[in-house]
């Protein structure tokens, strides 16, 4: 075979001083801490970091997952339900795989007949979010029950979510009903996350991202203690929970944030002596309020925060179409525009194919570092005064 020359054997090794030296002259006399990001009040971020800041520990964030890929989803807004049911085979056929049905009122029999004709749920990855007054989750999850045994669907093929978070939606939290749907799934839906902690409602901007991590942890560690003392297993619950994250428009912090979410999580399930459980699927949002008035500035935005998600390891993303926020609706073009960035991701970019693309990024690396310690201090005083449930009755 033919020797090739050793990648960079042009360059001379340099070392961080001799980095920090360069920049210094470039700088003519400007000091180099003017140039550090103070992200949040305990939180600062050097303009510069290399090998030597890079923990000797540090290892790429697996998950026991062998690649990198990722489910492509798609909205589907549940008015009416052949409407609905046109935009999701539309959206089928252009190579979404994780569609998710915003229903605003609680579907008939009938009506899931129309809403779902010619989709096959045990083929794809079908989720729902109920999104109407006095919603009860289960009474949707048990009429979606009836519907696949009457079309003849082993259940066991069936794989999805349910937008099932009490914390969220509930003064007094349905504890009990949420216990009873998980043992249903245990039994008969082993591949469908029937409990989302929805942490999209925690987003509050880049400043306070180690606070939203620390609240989306808090919430997951309260459902399983909840759940615990109803006699449901933590293993279970951990099984059959999802995450839901929303992601503004700031590249690193998003990539970061998904993989401190995974660590934290991680340490979290090690208390409850759950150390080699599985991590939870992450859905990705990109946040509402990251879109303007300007149709293709929103494009271009959109395909940079899908990338930070991909990088950042979700297993689904959903991409919000670009005139949703202009209009409150979307067209067939802004539809397959947001589907294509994901597609290009994946089949042009092949951000599918490492697990773990940001690994070994001194950068991103720091910056998962800085927020994985200070979401957990964060997480351990919210825990110290009684935990989620508590925090939110005050």
């Amino acid at each position: 075979m033919p020797k090739t020359k050793p990648l960079f054997s042009d360059f001379s090794p340099a070392n961080k001083d001799s980095w920090l030296g360069k920049i210094t002259t470039d700088l003519k006399g400007k000091s180099l801490d003017s140039l550090d990001w103070q992200m949040e009040e305990n939180i600062r971020l050097s303009a510069v970091y290399a090998r030597e800041d890079q923990p000797a520990s540090t290892a790429p964030i697996t998950d026991g997952r062998s690649s990198n890929s990722w489910q492509i989803g798609e909205y589907i807004d549940v008015q009416d339900m052949g409407g609905a049911n046109a935009q999701a085979l539309e959206a089928l056929m252009g190579g979404v795989n994780a569609p998710l049905f915003r229903i605003h009122h609680l579907p008939s029999m009938e009506e899931l007949e129309i809403l779902l004709k010619d989709i096959q749920p045990d083929f794809i990855s079908a989720h729902f979010a109920p999104e109407y007054p006095g919603k009860d989750p289960a009474e949707l999850f048990r009429n979606l029950i009836y519907y696949t045994r009457r079309r003849g669907i082993d259940m066991r093929t069936v794989s999805g979510s349910m937008d099932f978070d009490p914390l969220l939606d509930w003064v007094e939290p349905p504890f009990k009903a949420l216990a009873r749907v998980l043992d249903f799934a245990v039994d008969y839906l082993p591949k469908f996350k029937a409990l989302q902690v929805n942490g999209r409602e925690l987003h509050s901007g880049v400043a306070n991202t180690s606070q939203e991590l620390a609240l989306i942890l808090a919430k997951g560690v309260e459902y399983l203690s909840q759940l615990k003392q109803l006699g449901v297993a933590p293993a279970t619950t951990n099984k059959h929970l999802q995450f839901s994250v929303a992601l503004s428009t700031s590249y690193f912090v998003e990539i970061a944030k998904l993989r401190a979410l995974k660590i934290l999580w991680g340490n979290a399930l090690a208390g409850f002596n759950l150390s080699d459980a599985p991590i939870p699927p992450i859905s990705a949002h990109l946040a509402s309020e990251s879109q303007t008035d300007d149709r293709e500035y929103n494009m271009i935005k959109a395909a940079t925060q899908t990338m930070a998600a991909a990088i950042g390891g979700a297993d689904i993303i959903y991409v919000m179409p670009a005139d949703y926020q202009i209009k409150g609706e979307t067209s067939k073009l802004t539809r397959r525009i947001a589907r294509n960035v994901q597609h290009l991701l994946q089949m042009e970019s092949h951000l599918d194919q490492v697990v773990d693309p940001a690994a070994g990024s001194y950068y991103i690396e720091q910056l998962t570092r800085h927020l994985c310690e200070e979401a957990w201090q964060q997480f351990q005083r919210i825990e110290s005064k009684g935990g989620y449930l508590q925090l939110v009755n005050l």
